[in-house]
């Protein structure tokens, strides 16, 4: 069931993958990876592993179709 609640507060928390043709939403979305949740300047490391992983997800999705 934890699962479930899991992604229930992704689908919540999300946005819909088609708002990701947006070049300003993608804009927005990157800068978010550079920022702590508190708003403040996140360490260089964090934001490099943040960004592997998004393009990953995204190389991922365009393999995929």
């Amino acid at each position: 069931m934890a699962g479930r609640a899991a992604l229930d507060w992704l689908q919540r928390h999300s946005l819909p993958v088609s708002e990701l043709e947006e070049p300003d939403v993608l804009r927005r979305d990157i800068d978010v990876l550079c920022r702590k949740a508190d708003g403040s300047a996140a360490a260089a490391k964090a934001v490099k592993r943040k960004k592997a992983a998004v393009n990953e997800v995204f190389g991922t999705a365009v393999e995929g179709g």
